[in-house]
């Protein structure tokens, strides 16, 4: 599963990018996508790279960026495999949740899983990854097939080019690529049972007991999103409270919202609002957590200020590049 030829390595899949692009029915070869250089985030200040667009194949990639071990024969040790299996589902998955009203739990979950994939894949947010999930670059699998992979991170003499392209230093770069191996690759328990970390993330941050979540769906019938070479939005920091948020493309005309917001009652009144003389009954009463059902879709068409207000959070949160099937866009 680990030995392939694929050095030109995406960080922001072909499949994303094709649901962005200028025009999805020309040969995959061809396909392109506008380019935008962010020059000052605070004043929405940018420029097109090509006046023409950029072709998807060779776009949002870095050479060998998760490559284990190179070897003469011209094949590399990677996880490409792993996210190509969740690559394959992006479209049908986004194709899903765009047309249902009552969507099923397991796809909205398998969705989301794709979705801080990308987040935990991207170059630009290894910090932030190594900050949220650094538990797992301590353990080692007992597997002796996975081991031996493993342990190639650490033998590793990362490219000094790419740690001052993204501004990292060795131990970095190895913990990061350890949380992706634990996040793509399913680890096999001496048990003889299978483990996905992810998984077992996704599960926990979806269950109600644990979070209230809030989910929202924004489309256009004209106007066009943004995508982020970050492929995400962070909310986190708007929300006055122990929670987070991701906003996601899904394709140039849709994207979506998830907050999630840590279900004990304190918590929960600070971001919504609760009378204080409520919040002191439900105590007494011997509530502390809010009962949720699973929670359905909102979804918003067609209003230009959703849209306006998304793509000028992509424009100031994107490392330095963003990406629209159009020229023009509201911001």
């Amino acid at each position: 599963m680990f030995n392939n030829k694929t050095r030109n390595q995406h960080y922001v899949s072909q499949v994303e990018q094709k649901l962005n692009c200028i025009d999805p029915s020309v040969d995959k070869k061809n396909r392109r996508i506008y380019k935008f250089e962010s020059l000052n985030r605070d004043a929405q200040e940018y420029k097109i790279c090509i006046e023409d667009g950029v072709k998807i194949e060779k776009n949002l990639t870095f050479n060998d960026l998760y490559s284990l071990e190179i070897f003469d024969d011209g094949t590399r040790d990677n996880f490409e495999k792993y996210f190509c299996k969740l690559e394959e589902k992006i479209e049908s998955l986004t194709n899903e949740v765009l047309s249902s009203n009552h969507l099923q739990k397991s796809i909205l979950l398998t969705l989301f899983n794709a979705k801080i994939m990308n987040v935990i894949r991207n170059p630009y947010c290894i910090l932030s990854t190594i900050n949220t999930y650094s538990f797992l670059s301590d353990f080692i699998p007992t597997d002796e097939y996975l081991k031996k992979y493993f342990n190639k991170i650490n033998a590793m003499n990362p490219n000094e080019n790419l740690l001052l392209e993204l501004d990292i230093n060795s131990e970095q770069y190895k913990k990061w690529l350890k949380i992706i191996f634990y996040m793509v690759v399913p680890i096999q328990l001496n048990n003889g049972k299978i483990l996905n970390f992810s998984t077992e993330v996704i599960h926990n941050i979806f269950n109600p007991e644990n979070m209230c979540i809030a989910i929202n769906l924004a489309t256009h019938d004209k106007e066009v999103c943004l995508l982020s070479d970050r492929g995400h939005v962070d909310w986190s920091a708007a929300l006055q409270c122990s929670g987070f948020g991701y906003e996601f493309n899904l394709t140039k005309n849709a994207f979506i919202h998830f907050i999630f917001i840590e279900n004990n009652l304190d918590n929960l009144s600070k971001f919504m609002h609760i009378p204080a003389d409520t919040l002191a009954n439900m105590k007494k009463n011997g509530i502390h957590k809010l009962d949720q059902p699973w929670q359905k879709i909102n979804k918003c068409e067609n209003d230009d200020g959703v849209f306006s207000s998304y793509n000028s959070r992509v424009m100031y949160q994107c490392y330095r590049y963003f990406y629209a099937a159009d020229k023009i866009f509201l911001k």
